[in-house]
């Protein structure tokens, strides 16, 4: 009977053993999946959450991949509808539509960058697709198989990723980041072997993006007619990307010598300011948000700017724009040594000065008019203007 009860539990561990998948099957059969797929949709739900910034947000779009595509960028037609629009890449060109706005933007050649930084590229299918096999290859990115995943009666594989001095960008590619570790945890829905979910955790768990692939479906298909951004109304203004920028700085140029709107906003030090106290003084004003990279990068020569030219009447604005959590924008202007001072709640002066991205620097003259405009931080022309209106 002893006898009897060992090989009843040695054939037990030996089919038990037998029975369970090896992770590196999994991730094989995951890749294999996605490769066979012509086209795939799904609805395309991003989750943020960055407890710095005060961030909690979540977003949507309907994704679809054609992977017939000959194209050296992506190997990948897409089309993401939101509700700001459409993005669209046929293999050749890249626009996006928006219908509230009644304009297209267009580039006959875009570069890799271009159709791999659309936000829905993100953390998606056509990331997975591409950057997993990479992933298994390189020696730097551990991955290891977690305990399984319920989700609504629904069993997952869980995978734990970490990429160790490499980073993502554009969305199928992985470069070289000396000094960070990237964490991310994968799920695999257990019957189809497709990614359900795909979450990229922040450093010292301040947050993280999570990407859900919902209502999943590898028979989609879409008429010819989509990729044609022709097919829209004639009354559709059609622009380049460059065009459109270069509009966009007519307008700035043209408010060159215009007064501007007045505003009054608290500093984060605990006092106020207002553009009419300012008067007889040349002001700079910089609109930016937290962790945006060129605002990150510009804070050293911001801060030996307004050191060089304080007392030669310049007065130096940090304006932030998404009206964060006063506390954690504190911490975040000690943490990055911003030495001018930061007013804040300055969304709506943004938008009455009609800036659209960040960094954006104005400067303003001594009876607060309009006399500098840029988009980006241009050292040596910003300092030229400072020096000939001091």
């Amino acid at each position: 009977m002893k006898r009897l009860s060992y090989y009843i539990f040695f054939t037990f561990i030996i089919t038990a053993t037998c029975c369970r998948v090896n992770d590196g099957d999994i991730l094989q059969n995951t890749i294999s999946k996605l490769n066979s797929l012509e086209t795939i949709e799904y609805e395309y739900v991003f989750e943020r959450v960055d407890h710095d910034r005060g961030i909690d947000d979540r977003e949507t779009a309907t994704s679809f991949y054609d992977f017939s595509s000959q194209d050296t960028l992506i190997a990948a037609k897409y089309l993401f509808q939101s509700k700001y629009g459409k993005e669209v890449f046929d293999g050749k060109t890249a626009f996006m539509c928006s219908t509230e706005d009644k304009r297209i933007l267009y580039m006959n050649n875009p570069t890799r960058n271009h159709v791999g930084g659309s936000f829905w590229m993100q953390n998606s299918l056509l990331t997975l697709r591409t950057l997993l096999p990479k992933m298994l290859e390189d020696s730097s990115v551990t991955i290891v198989q977690q305990k399984d995943e319920i989700i609504d009666n629904q069993s997952y594989y869980k995978f734990n990723i970490q990429l160790k001095n490499r980073n993502i960008v554009a969305g199928v590619d992985i470069i070289n980041q000396e000094g960070t570790v990237f964490e991310q945890e994968l799920l695999i829905n257990k019957d189809t072997y497709l990614p359900f979910s795909y979450r990229t955790i922040s450093p010292d768990n301040k947050g993280f993006k999570l990407v859900t692939f919902k209502n999943i479906s590898t028979k989609a298909t879409r008429p010819d007619s989509v990729w044609n951004y022709e097919r829209y109304p004639q009354e559709f203004v059609r622009q380049t990307y460059d065009e459109f920028y270069a509009s966009e700085a007519a307008e700035m140029s043209g408010k060159i010598g215009v007064e501007a709107p007045d505003w009054k906003l608290p500093m984060v030090d605990g006092d106020s300011v207002s553009l009419a106290s300012q008067i007889g003084h040349l002001v700079l004003l910089e609109f930016w948000f937290p962790y945006c990279k060129g605002c990150v990068e510009s804070v050293p020569d911001i801060n030996d700017i307004q050191e060089k030219y304080r007392s030669k009447g310049l007065r130096v604005y940090g304006v932030e724009t998404l009206d964060s959590d006063l506390d954690k924008l504190s911490s975040y202007i000690k943490k990055y040594s911003i030495k001018y001072p930061t007013l804040y709640n300055g969304k709506l002066v943004a938008k009455a000065y009609e800036t659209l991205g960040a960094p954006t620097f104005i400067l303003l003259d001594k009876a607060g008019r309009f006399i500098y405009m840029r988009e980006g931080f241009n050292k040596e022309e910003l300092i030229a203007s400072i020096e000939e209106n001091l």
